[in-house]
């Protein structure tokens, strides 16, 4: 096997080129994540092309407060932490949310959800419609005054808003909503001040679900070579040399973004590379990946290609977050660009792309 990404100058070429196998390059792979060695798995590595359909759960994922004369977007809830703030003298009349799906039929009604005023207490008279089947467009029979508001839809509270009979997974963590499992209520804030307030531009449109996301993995430090032989005076004493001979990560934050994913490794089997890495936390705090899943860029199943399948190293033990140690044991030398998949706890994907030179 060529260790070495081939030259293809077709389609054709590109298809029918031997892919790279980490089986051919990776001995040994695990995670050590606060003291737990959790040991990798090869399995079939066809899921890297498509990701799967979002889980079949009602979501929020879109709010918007509107002046319906224009109509203008005055605000659009980019995270439900935060809250939405309008003027009075914009005319914001008209709220509309956007499901990830259809709610079943009549369970977006004036039970389901409630505005509160601070001052005053509940809104009534508002008028329910759906200008789109995914859109729930909440119409009050004038502009909001100032004041401090709260609107709430039911995912837990009765009666609930339901997909298919199945509570809204609504918590109000992020957007889309919710924490993976059917019930939570969904709220989140309105101020409205007095006079007017800058019109910001409307929130970028939401990217189709179970898509590929930003990665949010990163090197945390310079690669530690440890010999194998722990007993091997002489051993320990190589691994502690070429350490110190190979600073082997870029870690400063004014470094372009590819450049501290450039791994110098020693290869060979005598040796345990160490690879420090942050899983981040993201998401507020329902950050971490459920899996892990490293591959060879290079390989058929990432490529998409007619080669079919090949392995790729599985972690999925535990849900993996902030700082980890990935180990390996290298048996090739060459350059390898090396993929490592997350899927977080929405069933979101994203990638981690790393080149590995392995030297001796």
């Amino acid at each position: 096997m060529n260790c070495n990404p081939p030259e293809v100058v077709s389609w054709y070429d590109w298809a029918y080129t031997n892919p790279d196998d980490p089986l051919d390059l990776i001995a040994n792979a695990e995670i050590v994540m606060g003291g737990i060695t959790d040991k990798g798995v090869f399995v079939n590595s066809s899921t890297y092309t498509t990701p799967p359909a979002q889980p079949n759960l009602l979501k929020i994922y879109g709010v918007r407060i509107i002046d319906p004369t224009g109509p203008t977007i005055l605000a659009s809830l980019l995270n439900p932490i935060s809250t939405l703030t309008v003027g009075a003298a914009n005319n914001p009349k008209r709220i509309e949310i956007d499901f990830t799906a259809t709610p079943d039929s009549g369970t977006v009604n004036i039970s389901s959800f409630f505005a509160m005023r601070l001052t005053t207490g509940l809104i009534g008279s508002t008028v329910i419609s759906f200008p789109v089947s995914n859109t729930a467009r909440l119409d009050f029979s004038a502009a909001l005054p100032a004041d401090v508001y709260m609107i709430q839809l039911n995912g837990t509270s009765s009666p609930v808003i339901t997909l298919s009979t199945i509570a809204m997974d609504g918590e109000a963590l992020a957007l889309p909503s919710g924490d993976g499992v059917p019930g939570g209520d969904f709220l989140f804030g309105v101020n409205v001040v007095s006079g007017t307030q800058p019109i910001p531009p409307p929130a970028p449109p939401v990217a189709p679900f179970s898509t590929w996301n930003p990665s949010h993995i990163y090197v945390a430090g310079p690669p530690v070579c440890v010999a194998l032989e722990s007993t091997n005076a002489q051993k320990a004493a190589d691994a502690a040399q070429w350490n110190f001979n190979h600073l082997t990560a870029n870690t400063s934050s004014n470094l372009a973004p590819p450049l501290p994913n450039r791994l110098y490794l020693r290869g060979g089997t005598e040796w345990r590379m160490d690879i420090p890495l942050n899983l981040g936390n993201f998401r507020g705090f329902m950050g971490g990946y459920p899996e892990l899943v490293i591959s060879l860029l290079t390989n058929a199943a990432t490529r998409g290609d007619c080669q079919g399948t090949v392995p790729a190293i599985l972690f999925n033990s535990r849900v993996y977050t902030g700082a980890v140690t990935l180990r390996v044991t290298l048996k090739k030398f060459g350059n390898f660009m090396i993929g490592i998949r997350g899927i977080d706890p929405y069933g979101y994907y994203s990638m981690y792309n790393s080149t590995w030179y392995v030297v001796k």
